[in-house]
This record gives structure tokens, C-alpha cells and sequence, in this order.
């Protein structure tokens, strides 16, 4: 008997964990609809883009992030927010995903790269940890 409410409740638990994810995976693939546009390449989508459009896709990752924290693409969201004119607001996100991922090379480049007008000093710190996770080739 113990052991079928063991499983019982474990197969629930996985059940939800699952069921949470795929809300952050539904989501995401909207988010990413927000920012499709037909006929415009990859490469200029995000130049195409409205301010209204960027926010509408940045807060659906924000709601992604509720139901699934450690799987939702934060530096999307970040680079979003950026380009929608909320730098603060994307530092703010990255240093969420930093002190998860303290290694992340690409989230202290674009920290950095969004605190160059804003903070500096905080900005050349985030430089600095670029170069010692990710140090040129000797030459």
C-alpha cells in the first residue's frame, strides 16, 4: 500500500514538472512568433521590429520563466528588452541568469555590452570575465 502511494505521488510530481514545462515551451515558441515577420531574412529580423513587439515577446519569456526558471532562454529575453529600450531592466536579467551561471562568457559579454553607457565600471568588470572564460589565442 505504501508503495503505491509512493508512485502515485511520484508519477504526479513528473506529471507536473512536466506539465510546467511545456507551458514555458508553449510560451517560448509565441514569444518567438511575436518576432517572425514573412519575407524579412533572419538576420534583420529583430532591426524590423517595433518596440510593442519586442516587449509583447520579451514578457511572454518573462511568463516562461515563471513556470519553468532553469529552463527559460534569459539572455532572449535580455537581448529583447535591450533592443526594446530597457537596458537596466536586461542587466537586471542577466545578472539573474549570472548568478546561476557564474561561467557564462556570452551572458558577461552582452552585461557588459549593455552597462558600456549605463555603469562603466560594472561594464569593464563584465570585460574582465569575458577574458579570463574566454581568453584569445596566444598570438
Amino acid at each position: 500500500m505504501v508503495v503505491r502511494l509512493v508512485l502515485i505521488l511520484l508519477g504526479t510530481a513528473g506529471l507536473v514538472w512536466l506539465g510546467t514545462g511545456l507551458v514555458a515551451a508553449r510560451l517560448e515558441a509565441e514569444s518567438s512568433g511575436k518576432l517572425a515577420q514573412p519575407g524579412v531574412a533572419a538576420s534583420q529580423q529583430l532591426t524590423h521590429l517595433d518596440r510593442r513587439r519586442l516587449l509583447a515577446a520579451a514578457d511572454l519569456l518573462a511568463r516562461a520563466r515563471k513556470w519553468a526558471p532553469y529552463q527559460a532562454p534569459l539572455d532572449r529575453e535580455a537581448a529583447l528588452r535591450s533592443e526594446a529600450g530597457q537596458p537596466r531592466r536586461a542587466a537586471r536579467i542577466l545578472e539573474t541568469l549570472l548568478s546561476r551561471e557564474p561561467k557564462n562568457a556570452q551572458a558577461w559579454s552582452l552585461l557588459s555590452l549593455l552597462l558600456a553607457r549605463i555603469d562603466p565600471a560594472r561594464a569593464a568588470s563584465g570585460r574582465r570575465h569575458v577574458r579570463e572564460l574566454s581568453p584569445l589565442p596566444a598570438r
